[in-house]
């Protein structure tokens, strides 16, 4: 459901009855007048205070299990540093983002509705708000717990989860949980898919990690390494392996050679 349309419906619908309010006044009708005004007050104020929250609620996204909201694809730029791709499903929204560390996790915040709310077709609404990464061996400081980290998401109007706290709390009409997933590993050329199950939130591998070519003798050109790459990217082709480069490549060891072939004389 649109929030804001409904929210600048009500908005306008209070101004008209204002207006008619002020013409009842004009012609003397003051009692008529003034229950059109104050119905006319309410109803703009519930307008204008829907509208503030509805800048907020669409940052938010309807949220069913199980299907991914969004997908993680990784490529390694330097020694310990990565650059994350996150695609929104299904909007395909992208956001890049530069990531340091071993392993990286989200976080995400649930809305659910209860009550007659869920009349306006509010139910379950979810919204991913940071990307995190932090080091294998790095000892954790509450203060600074993360090597990266980025938030996904605005704070436009009125924050929900605030609202909640102080005004929704007695009536039971919204819920707010934050959720997040496993940390999960920063390897050059994995993909992951980010979903809900069972009010848990899961970042699934999709694929398997691409090996960068490390010697032009191993039969994997660069060109044919970044086409397979970008073909990863775009479905779901089997990763490229660079074959393993004998030690004594390129050299021949005579006491291992066998020897040549004669032909007998009887």
């Amino acid at each position: 459901m649109d929030t804001t349309g409904l929210a600048l419906t009500l908005a306008g619908f209070g101004v008209l009855l204002i207006a008619i309010s002020y013409q009842r006044h004009l012609t003397r009708r003051d009692v008529s007048a003034l229950l059109h005004g104050l119905s006319g007050g309410l109803i703009f104020l519930g307008g204008a205070l829907l509208l503030a929250v509805s800048f907020n609620f669409n940052t938010y996204a309807a949220l069913s299990d199980d299907q991914p909201l969004a997908e993680l694809s990784v490529e390694q730029s330097a020694t310990g540093k990565y650059q994350a791709r996150l695609l929104r499903l299904p909007t395909g929204d992208l956001q890049v983002l530069n990531l340091e560390g071993d392993f990286w996790l989200i976080q995400a915040r649930v809305a659910q509705w209860y009550g007659w709310p869920t009349w306006l077709g509010l139910n379950r609404h979810i919204r991913l708000e940071t990307l995190n990464s932090m080091e294998r061996n790095k000892r954790i400081d509450a203060n600074h717990p993360y090597s990266s980290s980025y938030s996904l998401s605005r704070e436009p109007g009125i924050r929900l989860w605030d609202w909640q706290a102080t005004h929704l709390a007695d009536l039971n009409l919204l819920e707010t949980n934050e959720v997040a997933s496993e940390p999960m590993p920063l390897k050059h050329g994995l993909r992951f898919h980010i979903f809900v199950h069972e009010g848990k939130l899961i970042a699934r591998q999709i694929n398997s990690p691409i090996r960068r070519p490390t010697n032009s003798s191993s039969g994997v050109s660069a060109e044919t390494f970044t086409n397979e790459f970008n073909r990863q990217l775009e479905g779901d082709a089997p990763p490229v392996e660079s074959p393993t480069i004998p030690e004594n490549h390129g050299e021949t060891n005579s006491s291992e050679a066998p020897p040549p072939e004669t032909d007998m004389v009887h």
